[in-house]
């Protein structure tokens, strides 16, 4: 077993699948910090994992995610750790996907073997239901305090309800009505007139000798017209016969009770930024929504709503910016429906839009939902000004029905959410609605990211070599590919796994295993003379090349497996240009001091700027096999292959094309310039054992 795979999978053994399995059972979340405060992994429950999306965090720093006043007390409890190898605990507030939480988390430190460096696990809990409960109580002791401080009751006598023969002061003061007014009146001239019905009911029992007085709470209204909220607690004194001799009525003033319910309410149902619903509040609706729509046999309709690139402005503007837009979107979104439809905040940049009733049939609804989300993208699209700011932005929306049959509002969303991501992947500023083979893509797409892990502990994967060759014909190098052979799906194509792989973070684990598996290869070659000479190219993704200690990375490999690095070849990307540039630099020119070779990958289909590229240490480019293939019947394609090769030429570089598969296609790029070549013309991938020197 290959020295990497062999760490990689002591490592899930050990501890993956137990924490995982606890995790599951708990509604923490583990987070694994190294000592610059990276994230290492991350684990939780599904529910906990889907709405944080962990591959957003392997790989980073927390001073890239976080506010820098939260990271760096995370930070310091991380040292704190490191340095007394003792627990330290941390509570905090955070804007996540579903809002403000608060959580509160400890630190333990792990064994150096475990991970092979310092590290330290964080188990963080969400406490935002005791918080909420906590600010019920203080204020509700509060206000409970103040009531009988003040002294805020009010006391009146009847006759039978029809003439008051004594008010004090207070229910003067609180009803604006003098005494001499309030004498000459009924309760019920004050009550407000929905509330007069309950009143009279409990009223007309007492008179009927059923009780001897009620409790409830209504609504007065002052001379002024002012509504004010009271609690009224009755009782009938009662002659030896039955009959009433007085009534006493006590009248508190529940006001700031109220507010205070209210502003508990909107705590707890209602997104603090935008005033919107928050997630809570969408999912009780949205059970009610379809529950009418099971029994009015009514179609409506869900939107998933995500703005388009709202990083960006956070990154370059920031979080006040960021959040300023949200509340302009909120904002045009609730101007936008009906009166019964409802418009909530899901989390971040993201809302929810529910619409009931829509139609009688899928076809009347869909022509409804369609008009309403031209709209919508329409209105979302304007122009926004924020503190003197204009920014343009664009919406992603995906949508559903939901007819009356049985249905789980998490379904729902989720579904929603795929049509969402499926607008976003046809070009953004786009409505899409969702349809079944959306949804097999994704449940296959979920099932292939479970079994990508399973594939990396079980080494299902292997290494294949496309020759690389000359004019002539003579391999004078190869590219190491790595193909997945899964037991029951067979060869899974590397488009499919790649993408996952970067995603999860396991795109680490797998590049470093394909670069030690390549340099064994070399260490094997340079003891067979026909086999020396031959270089090997590795592509590096863009997470690799980013880790702080790639470069160490490397030259471990090349120490450990004895590689010559001057037969050793990193492919990168032109997107990988597009961050950081001067690392990037730095990086290769140590890399590049010890002959390692650099080679620039599907050149020309990205937008590196030509001004970084002559900075760049390379040693190749590569001539995309996107303009290899129309090379002969598009005169674009015959263009950009032959301005590489002249680019290349005059920068001193080589220059090799990919994807070469006729004759006539290698004649026409030896015209241009070009004498190197790679594609089924010459050798589709194949084991190192299989690899054939000569392909004239």
């Amino acid at each position: 077993m290959p020295y990497e795979l062999s760490q990689g999978v002591d490592l899930l053994n050990e501890t993956e699948t137990f924490l995982q399995t606890l995790l599951e059972t708990i509604p923490d979340i583990l987070f694994v910090f190294d000592e610059e405060c990276r994230y290492l992994c991350v684990l939780s429950s599904e529910h906990n994992i889907n709405q944080m999306k962990a591959s957003h965090f392997v790989g980073n720093r927390i001073h890239d995610l976080w506010p820098k006043e939260l990271a760096d007390r995370f930070y310091h409890i991380i040292q704190e750790t490191l340095r007394t190898d003792q627990p330290q605990s941390l509570e905090y507030e955070r804007d996540t996907a579903v809002g403000l939480r608060w959580f509160e988390g400890r630190t333990q430190p792990l064994p150096q073997s475990l991970y092979g460096r310092k590290a330290v696990v964080f188990l963080a809990r969400d406490i935002t239901e005791r918080k909420l409960a906590e600010i019920a109580r203080t204020k509700s002791e509060s206000q409970l305090n103040s009531l009988y401080e003040l002294g805020i009751v009010g006391f009146a006598f009847s006759l039978t309800g029809k003439q008051w023969i004594r008010v004090n002061s207070y229910l003067c003061n609180l009803l604006e009505f003098s005494e001499a007014e309030l004498l000459g009146m009924t309760w019920a001239e004050f009550t407000h007139l929905d509330d007069l019905k309950n009143n009279i009911f409990e009223y007309e029992q007492m008179l009927a000798n059923a009780n001897n007085g009620y409790t409830l709470e209504k609504r007065y209204i002052s001379k002024s017209g002012k509504e004010i909220p009271v609690r009224v607690v009755v009782r009938c004194a009662r002659h030896q016969d039955g009959t009433i001799d007085y009534v006493t009525t006590m009248v508190e003033d529940i006001s700031e009770r109220r507010k205070n319910e209210a502003e508990i309410r909107q705590l707890a149902f209602y997104d603090s930024l935008t005033g919107l619903p928050n997630r809570r509040h969408f999912n009780n609706r949205l059970q009610q929504a379809l529950s009418a729509s099971a029994l009015h046999k009514k179609i409506g309709a869900l939107f998933f709503i995500d703005l388009d690139n709202f990083k960006n402005l956070n990154d370059t503007l920031g979080h006040e910016k960021g959040d300023g837009l949200l509340t302009l979107v909120a904002s045009r979104l609730s101007g936008c429906l009906s009166k019964g439809d409802m418009v909530a905040r899901q989390g971040g940049d993201e809302f929810v839009v529910i619409l009931e009733e829509i139609g009688n049939n899928t076809r009347e609804a869909m022509a409804q939902c369609q008009r309403i989300g031209e709209r919508l993208l329409d209105v979302l699209c304007q122009p926004y000004f924020i503190d003197g700011f204009e920014h343009n932005t664009t919406a992603s929306i995906g949508i559903t029905l939901f007819d009356g049959h049985p249905e789980k509002s998490d379904e729902l969303l989720k579904r929603a959410d795929i049509a969402m991501y499926q607008a976003k992947a046809a070009g953004r500023n786009a409505f899409c609605f969702f349809d079944k083979e959306m949804q097999n893509k994704v449940s296959h797409r979920a099932a292939l990211s479970a079994d990508l892990l399973v594939g990396i502990r079980e080494e299902q994967f292997r290494l294949f070599y496309q020759p690389q060759v000359e004019h002539s014909g003579r391999v004078i190098g190869v590219e190491a590919l790595i193909r997945w052979q899964h037991p029951d799906r067979g060869m899974v194509s590397p488009a499919e796994f790649i993408p996952m792989a970067e995603e999860s973070g396991a795109i680490l684990t797998l590049g470093h295993w394909v670069l030690k598996t390549a340099c064994q290869q070399l260490a094997i070659w340079a003891t067979k003379p026909e086999y020396a000479h031959l270089t090997i190219a590795v592509n590096v993704s863009a997470r690799q090349f980013y880790q702080s200690d790639f470069v160490e990375k490397v030259l471990l490999v090349l120490e450990e497996t004895g590689a010559d690095p001057r037969l050793l070849k990193l492919e990168l990307t032109e997107s990988m240009l597009l961050q950081d540039v001067e690392d990037i630099i730095t990086k290769m020119t140590l890399l590049k001091r010890i002959g390692v070779g650099f080679s620039l990958d599907d050149f020309g289909t990205g937008y590196s700027s030509l001004s970084y590229l002559k900075r760049l240490p390379l040693d190749q480019l590569k001539i995309d096999q996107s303009f290899v293939r129309d090379l002969l019947t598009d005169a674009n394609d015959d263009a950009i292959a032959r301005t590489i090769v002249a680019l290349a030429e005059s920068m001193g570089l080589a220059v090799i094309a990919e994807g070469v598969e006729t004759q006539e296609q290698r004649d026409c790029l030896a015209g241009h310039g070009c004498y190197t070549y790679q594609g089924y013309l010459f050798g589709r991938p194949v084991p190192a054992d299989e690899l054939k020197l000569s392909c004239s």
